[in-house]
């Protein structure tokens, strides 16, 4: 997106910024025309948060600081964070250009652990769910085996995947093989964060009865 006052423009790297609540968030402005001094500040409304004119940010301990290259990084970010920012371009003789984007926090979602046991053998069966706790919608769940994609179309190889609703999702095996054995895992996508869980699934042999002659 461009904006611009004179001659100065500024464009930003993306106008819907997402990113995973905890994490740093980094947002760029770019200025393609003029030479002037660049500040990031935030809207009017996002009081707790001042900022001096010179660019210089509030004193150490401050999660959200701005740079003079045009910069404006947020550490640990959560929800309180998500909302408008500002950026205004100011040039030597006072020529401004302004702009502002929406920074979305996404909550990373939250997986229920899930396990196979230790005593399955050839001919059992099992089952488990794949439950999301927390996370925002729309949500989507993937299973994967040794780091291929089981789809929930096909049961393949006697694995059954099958969705519970939106929060859920069951892997089902009706009778194990030794060829079941491996990495099972539940990813969860929930807008721009993501999670996983991963479950080793052990097969033993099946014990074949002793006949007494």
């Amino acid at each position: 997106m461009l904006l611009g006052s004179g001659r100065y423009l500024l464009e930003w790297c993306s106008l819907l910024i997402g990113g995973e609540s905890g994490a740093t968030l980094l947002v760029v402005a770019f200025v393609l025309a003029g030479n002037p001094r660049i500040f990031l500040r935030q809207d009017v409304e996002w009081r707790r948060i001042p900022v001096i004119g010179d660019n210089t940010l509030l004193a150490g301990g401050q999660r959200l600081a701005d740079h003079r290259n045009g910069t404006l990084t947020i550490a640990q970010a959560s929800k309180g964070d998500q909302g408008w920012y500002n950026c205004e371009v100011v040039g030597g003789q006072g020529e401004k250009a302004m702009g502002s984007l929406y920074i979305r926090v996404v909550e990373r979602p939250v997986i229920n652990p899930f396990i196979f046991g230790d005593e399955l053998m050839e001919g059992m069966r099992t089952m488990v769910v794949c439950t999301v706790l927390a996370g925002e919608s729309p949500i989507n769940i993937l299973w994967l085996k040794d780091s291929m994609p089981l789809l929930h179309t096909e049961h393949r190889d006697g694995i059954h995947v099958t969705n519970l609703g939106e929060f859920a999702s069951s892997l089902t095996i009706p009778s194990v093989s030794r060829y079941h054995a491996g990495n099972y895992t539940c990813l969860v996508a929930s807008g721009a964060a993501q999670a996983s869980y991963t479950a080793v699934m052990n097969v033993k042999g099946k014990i074949m009865p002793c006949i007494m002659k």
